[in-house]
């Protein structure tokens, strides 16, 4: 479960949940347990794909050089992947984004897809980590679209 918060006029804060059914809780929403918050894509941490990348967790990778993601380090937290280098991601969402690298995109008519990894021409794809990769990881204020007019 992901939930979005406008912090201020130039801002927003996202959370997610991941469920975790071996809590077996008799009210079922206490099961939810809360995996982070995210109010920036910290642009400045960029390590290629990153010894925090966990596609397949077995433990959760955290990065403690993010400040504008806070993992929780909770023990009701099953092994999750997170996002690119660490970055607040739901549990169901790929490993190579964010929360906000995301929903950042969103804007109408629409004229970048929702990550790099689904641009339709694997030959136009950038790579992970360079300067056309960071496009989805920089901090676009609200209100601003993610592909500006020139």
């Amino acid at each position: 479960m992901d939930l979005l918060v406008k912090q201020s006029k130039e801002h927003w804060v996202f959370g997610s949940y991941q469920y975790n059914g071996t809590l077996n809780k008799d009210n079922k929403w206490a099961n939810l347990v809360p995996i982070g918050v995210q109010w920036g894509n910290d642009p400045e941490v960029n390590d290629g794909w990153g010894a925090y990348t966990n596609p397949i967790p077995i433990v959760t990778r955290m990065n403690s050089d993010l400040k504008e993601t806070i993992i929780n380090d909770l023990e009701e937290l099953p092994p999750t992947h997170l996002g690119w280098n660490g970055r607040l991601n739901g549990p169901a969402d790929k490993y190579l984004s964010s929360c906000m690298s995301c929903h950042m995109t969103a804007q109408v008519p629409v004229k970048s897809q929702m990550s790099p990894l689904f641009i339709p021409d694997p030959h136009a794809r950038p790579a992970v980590g360079d300067a056309m990769w960071m496009k989805w990881f920089r901090n676009v204020p609200c209100g601003e679209p993610f592909d500006r007019s020139e």
